[in-house]
């Protein structure tokens, strides 16, 4: 669907569109005011499916590790190298030309990089 009107009312409203590949869907409203309280978007590409949930993963590791030299902190090269592998990973989930493998070859990277940084923490005094 790329235009068309849909009843007035609260009902929920669903579109079918070709497939694409795309990183952003825009709504617009025309000649009234329109609104849109939640949006849902289902896809059947699941190329990414264990990148997105590796960094996902990694996202919260990162944000709930403490930089210090006390038990269960981590070193800041630690965790500056630990980023930078979540930025290599989300640089690659936002290519929209990848392959299935070249995901599954960054979440995997990711992964491993998730198990070294969690075994960091524990040797340190």
């Amino acid at each position: 669907m790329d235009e068309g009107v849909w009843n007035k009312d609260k009902t929920e409203k669903t579109a079918s569109f070709s497939a694409v590949q795309a990183r952003y869907i825009k709504l617009e409203g025309y000649e009234s005011f329109a609104s849109c309280a939640e949006i849902n978007i289902e896809t059947s590409d699941i190329t990414h499916k264990n990148l997105w949930e590796a960094l996902t993963k990694a996202e919260a590791l990162l944000k709930n590790a403490v930089i210090g030299s006390e038990r269960g902190q981590y070193t800041e090269e630690g965790v500056r190298v630990f980023r930078q592998a979540v930025e290599e990973a989300r640089t690659t989930a936002a290519n929209i030309s990848i392959t299935q493998i070249e995901s599954e070859q960054a979440a995997e990277t990711l992964k491993e990089a998730a198990r070294v940084f969690k075994k960091a923490h524990k040797f340190l005094i």
